[in-house]
């Protein structure tokens, strides 16, 4: 018998992580005959606890889709998960104890299959003993060490590290490809626009983030910003982006704490003027809060968009950056580039969003996955697109030498689990890019066979 009080949801995660269940002759709880050809990936974002699983059921149905964990099964119904429309793709419910006699439906009206683990963990491996264990990928990356340059020699490592650089080249390179398709019917720097607005809207905010940049184009954007006093610019930058965004007037539903001082200022100026520019802002509905970080929620990137502009508006932040891209020296370049993009605290201090100035930056770490995930590529395409042979050029030395970022899921994924890397080997920006590209071109079809990392070792991890 399982003591109720050790298990909770984390617990579940690290069994099914770790496939510690008895596998032979699985079945769900309706009786279907269920077999893991590969668990998912684990994600820590707001939604399904794993991701592009692959399983079978009644022997002969392949699916390809996520999969939720609960301690009960009721649970699905007590988190609202059959309203939510991120878990559409959920094909199996892993649960501790099904105590919910209803199925398991999904908002689509869909049924998913449910899977519980309490009669399935092995009488020799305890739960305690599964919980007090440190790293479960600890043991995994010990095992594939041979592709590591320490156990399989320095030349393994490095041919490896060569095959990440150039799948990092070619992501860059198919990025590069449709930015300069756009440049084919909107002018280089509203492509620019659109794109790091895409960036900045995040996984969860990225279409209305889009359609934003479409409805307020950058020619509005930097027409009203050259005809206001430098002073002002902030103020009126927040105005436009968060009036057009649907987000003026602001509710304290919206925006929840006290306004600030400037608020009431910021409002009148989009009753008064601003929006006569703007044909029909977005609904508020249009845009995703539920399960975003209170840092990421679209009005603090709104405003950080409306500061990057503002500061930039004299010049354009296109020409900023081409002469920032043409600088000599490329680490003066990269640096330049970097500090172009950053939206610092003095510069956020007058905002009319609660929270303090902090909430709405763009620091560091943001400006620098916004050079190599959407300058960089765009640089290269404007290089091809003008025949600008040294801007292109300028444009891949400076991905070449691009410093690493913080991992996120999908690269400590990658590296840890799939590849069997430690962090040595992943040194740069290109090398991290290199891991992203393989994941969405093969390891997220499970296209094992076609992967160029099987093709070099002989065999996946998977």
């Amino acid at each position: 018998m399982i003591p109720t009080p050790m298990v909770n949801e984390r617990l579940i995660c690290h069994i099914w992580q770790e496939q510690r269940l008895a596998k032979d002759n699985l079945t769900t709880s309706s009786g279907r005959p269920l077999q893991v050809v590969y668990r998912g990936r684990r994600c820590a974002n707001p939604g399904p606890d794993f991701r592009d699983a692959l399983l079978t059921l009644d022997g002969c149905h392949l699916l390809h889709g996520d999969i939720e964990v609960h301690v009960r099964s009721s649970d699905w119904y007590r988190h609202g998960h059959h309203h939510d429309v991120r878990y559409n793709k959920v094909i199996l419910h892993v649960v501790m104890w099904p105590d919910e006699m209803e199925p398991t439906l999904r908002a689509d009206g869909e049924p998913v299959a449910v899977l519980a683990l309490a009669d399935l963990i092995p009488v020799e491996d305890p739960l305690p003993t599964i919980w007090e264990e440190p790293n479960p990928h600890a043991a995994r990356v010990r095992s594939a060490a041979s592709l590591n340059g320490e156990a399989a020699g320095a030349a393994e490592g490095q041919r490896l590290g060569r095959l990440l650089e150039e799948m990092g080249e070619e992501r860059m390179r198919q990025r590069a490809v449709v930015c300069e398709a756009e440049m084919t019917v909107s002018a280089a720097g509203q492509v620019l626009y659109e794109r790091i607005m895409d960036a900045l809207g995040d996984s969860q905010n990225t279409s209305p983030f889009r359609e934003l940049s479409r409805l307020l184009p950058l020619s509005t954007v930097e027409t009203l910003l050259r005809q206001t006093p430098p002073v002002r610019r902030g103020l009126v930058a927040q105005a436009l982006f968060l009036g057009a965004a649907g987000f003026l007037p602001l509710s304290s539903e919206a925006c929840p704490g006290e306004a600030s001082p400037l608020f009431a200022e910021m409002v009148q100026e989009w009753q008064t003027r601003l929006q006569n520019w703007v044909d029909q802002p977005l609904s508020r509905q249009t845009w995703r809060m539920a399960g975003v970080r209170p840092a990421n929620f679209p009005q603090r990137r709104l405003v950080a968009a409306a500061h990057l502009f503002a500061q930039h508006a004299e010049q354009g932040l296109m020409e900023t950056l081409l002469s920032l891209l043409k600088q000599p020296n490329p680490r003066r370049a990269q640096e330049g580039l970097e500090r172009a993009l950053l939206v610092p605290n003095a510069a956020t201090s007058g905002d009319a969003l609660p929270g303090g100035p902090e909430a709405a930056r763009l620091g560091p770490a943001r400006a620098r996955d916004i050079l190599i995930n959407t300058i960089l590529p765009w640089a290269f395409a404007y290089g091809q697109f003008a025949a600008d042979d040294a801007l292109t050029i300028k444009a891949i030395a400076l991905y070449r030498i691009h410093p690493k970022s913080a991992p996120n899921a999908i690269t400590r994924y990658m590296a840890e689990e799939i590849l069997g890397l430690t962090g040595s080997l992943i040194n740069s920006a290109r090398r991290q890019q290199g891991l992203l590209h393989i994941y969405k071109q093969w390891c997220r079809a499970k296209a094992c066979p076609a992967c160029p990392v099987t093709r070099e070792r002989g065999s996946c991890l998977l």
